[in-house]
This record gives structure tokens, C-alpha cells and sequence, in this order.
């Protein structure tokens, strides 16, 4: 801010436009009490220091607009990120058998395994999916007869953290930038789908989008130790790309903040990487018996074919995705910059302000440098990922929360842009828009969970049937196979995880068997993985396995014949889909029979917008489903 020059501010319109006035100057030591009671507020050079306290207002005090409480937003979030828990569908196998699969290894002994656990690779690291197994084995502790009920409860805890990472940046938001903004960003954040189908995802995008919530939380707080602390926590347990999220962090203190900054970047990293890197050593060390924490960057960014084997993808799919799970939140975060930009400006014109190639420069700008660094970040993470060749949903997860406040900026700068020159009130327009995106939003959310919750919903009648222990259950193992085998075909992808399966299945007459998955061959021609071997751990995890590659080669030892299968699982095709590796199940009814079956949504015969969103009778005219079915093998002594 130029020393000549005092800024007004009304604090009781902030449509009003300040002006400069060098009679109206107020005296640096007056009480912040009078100041609250001043019409206009003032700002001198002894008062530099002190501006902008907030992104748009001189002071803190000037920022007078409503305020939810905090225990009105906790009580929201932790409803919304609790049912995100219970309800929402597991989308990515690979949450499915890189994390649920270990971790239900730890637990119980047993598990499936990928290639990028194997010792050989050692892709992927023990450490994050020992986090969760201290609080899953005092779970299932509490609740040792229900694996699923384990399952739920973790989805939970996982829920918790992605809340405690929104509170704490809306807490952040409104102190540093001003209440509206953290009103539209907690509004955003809580509706969005994008948020609701990543909070409770056991995925290390979507940890590292919890951890970097609470990184910018403490970077706009300027508590620079746990803000670099997390955003390692993110990058070097949670997922290593992530870590470009801490970039505002190293601009900020290497090339903004004084020399005190830049030491203290180097110290505060220094201890990070010495508490974390040491742990991951230690747990990975004792799992694989070697060190393996950098291989999942070696592999992405040095290995000849990396990721590029499958889920190669345009940029297209990025923007759909973005436009399903966040809607028009994806047109207004591009707009941040410019609009915000034009709203400081107009609040604290630079007139007289230092300048370097002709830019503003000096502590005039200090306010809206987080603003600029984040907007960075978003359009550097966007520029990095959308022109990889690999491409999945789960990698947009950690800028899930930089999109929402991007446009909660955004949303609150157009307002008072508008409010200044138009010196009309448009909050009642404003909020109109708020109203549809989430009516949008909410029905993007059902139509997900009507459309695909039905994977869920058979693997738990699996359970239900399995462990009838009533007098009129029909179960008798001494014709199964021990472990029973339920076996998958097409559908090896949509499998919940072991957690659904029970630990102890009981027939009629109390005798006890174990369930484990199996594959029959169908049309997929990638590689599937396999059960770790029977030994203690940490030998189990040590073992080299078998029939292991890591270029997606087809192992045709995964496969076994529908003979020994005493349990099915499949989606119903229409006939023109079946091929003679993907029958149809029902139509042998000598040999299985229904035991439940729930509604699954069939993508390629329903209409595009009507499967995206729910619309109340335009719906189900226009989407079709088939069955999610368990199918039980029949007695050869019932068979007629």
C-alpha cells in the first residue's frame, strides 16, 4: 500500500465502494471497539503492517457477514460424510485389491494379491495400510462376528478424516479470506459428488486429499511446520503426485517470506522427511524384508511401459468426469483469478505501489498471494495430469477440495462485483444458483447409488444366506467344497472385497467353512490377481509369488472350472451380449439356482443423461437394468 494514501471502508455495506480520504485518518492506537462503531474505517502507513487482514476488508472486524456456527457445520458434515460411508459404491478395483485386500490380510490372515505387492515390484507400500489396521483391529475387536460391519465402520473412519480436513479449511478460509467465501466453499464441499464419492474411498488419492486439506488449512493459518508436515504425510504415504499440491508452501517461503521462511522450509521439511521416511523403512522393511518406498515413482516415470498399459484415456475424460462430480463448479474455478483479482483491486487500488516490469509488487499484494498460489496449483495439477496418457477418476481426488474453493472465490468476488456497480443486492439470484447446483448435485449422487449399489447389496445377501443358522436353513457343507468357492466371471472387477465374504459360513448343522473368491475365465484378457500364501506374517508378505508380471500379461492359472464352483455371481446380459465365455447363469437350472438378486443399472441401453442424473419420472423411462445375481449350485441328489 502506497504511504500516502488511506483507504476507506464501510463495514456496514460491502457493496459500498472505499475511497481515499487523508482528513478521515484514525489514530493506530485507537480500541478495536471504536473502530467497530466507526462508520468508515481508515487505514494510515503505521496501520500497513496490519493490511489486509482479510482478503477484501482492512480489518477482521469489517467482515460482517453471517456465519454458520461451528457445531451447526460439524453436525452437517458429519451426517453428509457419514452416509457417504454407508452408501456410497466402491468405483475403483484397485481400492478393492491394493488396500482392502492387505489390509484384510493383516486382519485374518488371508487375502488376494496383486502384482504390485509382490516383493519382486514392492509397488506399492505397507505402511498407509498399516494405519488402518490399528483402528480395523480394534474394531473388529468390538465387532468380531461382523466382517462387513468392520468394512462400514472404517468407510467411517476414513469419512472423519476427510471431515476434520474440511472443517479445518473452512475455519481457515473464513479467518484468512473472509466469511463468504468459507460459506460457499463448506456449502460446495458438502454437496459436491465429487466429495461424496471420495470421502470414504480407502485410497491413497483420496487420504492425500484429506492430509492437503488440512496442509492449506495450516498454510493459511501460516502454521508452516504443520503445513509442510502434512503435505509430506500426503506425498510419502499417501500418493507421491500429490505432493505438488504443496506448492504454494515452497513458493511462499522460499521466494516471498524473508530469510527466517527459507531456513525454516529446510528445517521443518528435514524433520518431516525424518519421522515419515523412517517409519515407512521400518513397516515396509519388515514386510517385504527390503526398502521400497520410491517404487511406485520409478515405475510411473521411469518404467518403459508403466502405467500406459491400460487406462489410457483423452483429456475429455477428465472434463466429463469433472463435470459429473462437480458441474458448473468446473466453469466457475477457472474464473478465480480474474474475477478475484479485479475485486482486490478494486477494494485497494495500487495506485503509487512499488512496481517491478511493470507488476505491483511489495506488501500491498500479501493478501492475495495464497489466492494466486493456489490457483497455481489447481492449473499446474491440471496441466500435468490431463496430458498424461494414464487416466482415472481417482487421480482428479485431491483437487476436489482446490476446485471448490476455487469457485467459492470465484462465486464471492462475482458478487461483490457486482453489489459495487450495480449497488443492488444480488445474494437472491446468487443463492438461486447455489439451490441448482445442488439439486444437481444431489441427483448425480442418488442416480449413483441407484444405479450400482446392487454389487453391494448381493455380496450382503451372500453373507445373509451364508450364515442362517435358523432351523429352516437348507445349508449342508458336507457336499461343498472346503473353503466353499464363490466364483466370478466378468464380474471380477465389482467384487467388495474379501470383508464381505464370511469368515465362518454355517450349514444346518453347525459345521463351519471358509469362502474364498475365484475366477472363471471370461472375456477380459488382463491379469488377475491371487491368494497370498498360507504362511505367518510377515513371511506371507516376503514370499515371491508365483505367475506374477507387471505388464497386465493374462495368467491362465488364475482360472478355475464353473464344475467347482459352488457359488456364482454375475450380472444378467441381454442375449446379445452373452458369448460362450460369458454365458448367461440362470438358463442352467439343473445346475444353479437364484438365491437373491437386486437392480443393476445396464450403461449402454440407457440414456446418457438420464443415467448420469436422477429425474423424477424422466428416469426410470429411460434407463434399464438387469440382475445382480447370486446363483447356488443344486445338489446333484435335487437335481431332477
Amino acid at each position: 500500500m502506497p504511504r500516502n494514501m488511506a483507504l476507506v471502508r464501510r463495514s456496514t455495506n460491502r457493496g459500498e465502494r472505499p475511497a481515499a480520504d487523508a482528513n478521515h485518518r484514525n489514530s493506530a492506537n485507537s480500541s478495536s471497539e471504536s473502530r467497530k462503531n466507526d462508520a468508515f474505517q481508515v487505514v494510515t502507513e503505521e496501520d500497513e503492517d496490519l493490511m489486509p487482514s482479510k482478503l477484501y476488508m482492512i480489518r477482521a472486524e469489517q467482515d460482517t457477514d453471517w456465519q454458520p456456527s461451528n457445531s451447526a457445520v460439524l453436525k452437517i458434515l458429519f451426517s453428509l460424510r457419514l452416509s457417504a460411508a454407508l452408501w456410497s459404491t466402491i468405483s475403483d478395483c484397485d481400492e478393492v485389491f491394493n488396500y482392502w485386500e492387505p489390509l484384510h490380510l493383516l486382519l485374518f490372515g488371508e487375502g488376494l494379491q496383486t502384482w504390485e505387492y509382490s516383493p519382486v515390484y514392492a509397488i506399492r507400500s505397507y505402511f498407509y495400510v498399516y494405519l488402518h489396521y490399528m483402528p480395523a483391529r480394534l474394531l473388529y475387536n468390538i465387532l468380531p462376528s461382523s466382517k462387513i460391519g468392520v468394512f462400514l465402520s472404517m468407510r467411517c473412519l476414513i469419512s472423519l478424516l476427510t471431515l476434520a480436513g474440511e472443517f479445518a479449511l473452512y475455519q481457515a478460509v473464513c479467518k484468512r479470506f473472509c466469511i463468504g467465501v468459507g460459506r460457499f466453499f463448506v456449502l460446495f464441499s458438502l454437496i459436491s459428488t465429487g466429495m461424496f464419492i471420495s470421502s470414504s474411498a480407502f485410497l491413497p488419492s483420496s487420504f492425500a486429499m484429506a492430509m492437503n486439506m488440512l496442509s492449506m488449512a495450516a498454510y493459511l493459518r501460516e502454521r508452516w511446520f504443520w503445513a509442510i508436515f502434512c503435505t509430506a504425510i500426503s506425498g510419502l504415504v499417501g500418493w507421491p503426485f500429490a505432493a505438488i499440491l504443496g506448492l504454494p508452501i515452497v513458493i511462499d517461503m522460499l521466494f516471498i517470506r524473508g530469510r527466517h521462511h527459507f531456513y525454516y522450509f529446510f528445517y521443518f521439511s528435514l524433520i518431516s522427511a525424518i519421522v515419515i521416511v523412517g517409519s515407512l523403512l521400518v513397516v515396509d522393511s519388515y514386510y517385504y524384508g527390503k526398502r521400497a518406498p520410491l517404487n511406485i515413482v520409478l515405475y510411473n516415470v521411469f518404467s518403459p511401459h508403466g502405467p500406459d498399459l491400460y487406462g489410457v484415456a483423452p483429456a475429455s475424460f477428465y472434463v466429463k468426469n469433472l463435470l459429473l462430480n462437480c458441474n458448473f463448479l468446473v466453469l466457475l474455478a477457472p474464473a478465480a483469478f480474474p474475477l478475484s483479482i479485479c475485486c482486490y483491486i478494486h477494494y485497494f487500488p495500487p495506485t503509487g505501489v512499488p512496481r517491478k516490469f511493470r507488476i505491483p509488487v511489495g506488501s500491498y499484494w500479501n493478501g492475495y498471494v495464497p489466492v494466486f498460489l493456489l490457483y497455481l496449483t489447481l492449473a499446474f495439477w491440471c496441466l500435468i495430469f490431463f496430458s498424461q496418457a494414464h487416466k482415472e477418476e481417482r487421480f482428479l481426488f485431491p483437487v476436489y477440495p482446490l476446485i471448490t474453493l476455487m469457485a467459492a472465490i470465484a462465486l464471492d468476488a462475482l458478487q461483490r462485483l457486482i453489489e459495487r456497480f450495480r449497488d443492488e443486492s444480488v445474494s437472491n439470484w446468487l443463492w438461486i444458483v447455489v439451490l441448482i447446483f445442488c439439486c444437481v448435485s444431489l441427483s448425480r449422487t442418488y442416480s449413483l447409488y441407484r444405479n450400482f449399489n446392487g454389487t453391494m447389496e448381493t455380496y450382503k445377501s451372500l453373507n445373509e444366506h451364508l450364515m442362517a443358522q435358523d432351523s429352516n436353513s437348507k445349508l449342508d457343507f458336507s457336499i461343498r467344497n472346503d473353503p466353499l468357492r464363490l466364483c466370478v466371471g466378468k464380474e471380477w472387477h465389482r467384487f467388495p472385497s474379501s470383508f464381505f465374504l464370511p469368515h465362518s459360513a454355517v450349514d444346518k448343522h453347525g459345521r463351519k467353512r471358509r469362502v474364498h473368491l475365484h475366477f472363471l475365465k471370461s472375456e477380459f484378457r488382463g491379469l488377475l490377481p491371487k491368494y497370498y500364501p498360507t504362511m505367518r506374517l510377515p513371511r506371507a508378505t516376503q514370499e515371491i509369488p508365483t505367475e506374477m508380471n507387471d505388464q497386465n500379461k493374462e495368467e491362465p492359472s488364475r482360472y478355475v472350472d464353473l464344475d467347482s464352483c459352488d457359488y456364482v455371481i454375475d450380472l444378467e446380459m441381454p442375449e446379445e451380449k452373452r458369448t460362450e465365455l460369458e454365458p448367461s447363469y440362470g438358463e442352467l437350472t439343473e445346475t444353479f439356482r437364484r438365491v437373491a438378486s437386486h437392480p443393476f443399472l445396464l450403461s449402454e441401453y440407457s440414456h446418457f443423461f438420464y443415467r448420469a442424473f436422477y429425474v423424477p419420472y424422466f428416469t426410470p423411462k429411460h434407463t434399464v437394468f438387469s440382475d445382480y445375481v447370486l446363483y447356488e449350485r443344486i445338489p446333484p441328489t435335487k437335481r431332477k
